[in-house]
């Protein structure tokens, strides 16, 4: 039998040095360009029925679409030079929060999977995701509060800290707030997912949270979720942008007729002289329709 002593000693001999991780190749790029992927409101863990909605959505069909987008702003990349990669997946990318299976505020979810494999999985997804583009560029991610999982995505940010803590070319920002800003050259952009904030209220949170990125900056936009469709206003020098989003149709949006939106989420980028220069369209075909394009 082991004993105590041979245990000690056999951990000593092979824990006793300090481990240091291989350090990763430091990108250097210069071109002023950042490059916003945006995936919004995936609702990993979603169930949808066909024969209820009009269209099947499970885990498979969230983690399938989400790297359909992510394959695309991967040939972006390499086919262009980005000086940073900001990573925008903190808007209900879960759709429950726990084992209960509900929402943050307790709304009961049709749930596909154990709330044990949908955060070990989302997880995995995230991590993926952060190591292919960190081959190529820089790249941050962020938090902020969704009301479909807002404790879980903080657990899921404290996660990716943890994994990348030793990687010189991946960001991971733990805030607790539930907005976060970039400031770039000319651009101050804000992420909320918009189900908490008062819509009077959004027209003065940057100025007031930011005093010091709005005074220097010329382009501002905010980027908010939570409705799954797109919409766009401009009032006082700011641009509000609800992204769409590529999840599935459940039975309370069939129920009150929310139908129609097209699968798809953006990319943004931008020029730290000349503000937001493209936008990229990643679209997501139904089945009826034909592959995703």
């Amino acid at each position: 039998e082991l004993s105590l002593k041979e245990l000690t000693k056999y951990f000593n001999e092979h824990c006793n040095n300090n481990i240091s991780c291989v350090p990763c190749k430091k990108h250097q790029n210069s071109s002023g360009k950042l490059l916003e992927i945006n995936i919004t409101d995936l609702h990993l863990g979603k169930l949808c029925w066909n024969e209820e909605t009009g269209e099947t959505y499970d885990i498979s069909v969230a983690k399938d679409r989400f790297f359909v987008v992510i394959s695309k702003d991967l040939e972006r990349i390499r086919q262009n030079q980005f000086e940073k990669v900001i990573f925008v997946w903190c808007n209900d990318f879960f759709n429950s929060d726990g084992i209960s299976n509900s929402t943050t505020g307790g709304t009961l979810q049709s749930t596909s999977g154990r709330w044990q494999q949908l955060f070990q999985l989302g997880c995995k997804m995230l991590v993926d995701t952060l190591e292919m583009v960190s081959e190529h560029c820089p790249v941050e991610t962020f938090y902020i509060a969704s009301n479909h999982a807002r404790q879980t995505e903080f657990y899921a940010i404290n996660y990716l800290y943890a994994w990348f803590r030793n990687n010189s070319n991946v960001l991971v920002h733990i805030n607790c707030s539930p907005r976060y800003y970039i400031n770039w050259g000319i651009n101050l952009i804000g992420f909320t997912h918009s189900s908490y904030e008062k819509k009077q209220n959004l027209s003065y949170l940057m100025s007031v949270e930011k005093p010091e990125y709005w005074s220097t900056t010329k382009y501002r936009e905010f980027h908010l979720a939570h409705y799954h469709c797109e919409k766009v206003e401009e009032k006082g020098g700011v641009v509000y942008r609800w992204l769409p989003s590529i999840t599935g149709t459940d039975d309370w949006h069939n129920d009150c007729g929310y139908l129609g939106a097209f699968k798809r989420c953006y990319s943004f980028v931008y020029d730290k002289n000349y503000g937001l220069i493209q936008i990229n369209n990643n679209m997501i075909q139904s089945p009826e329709i034909g592959d995703d394009i």
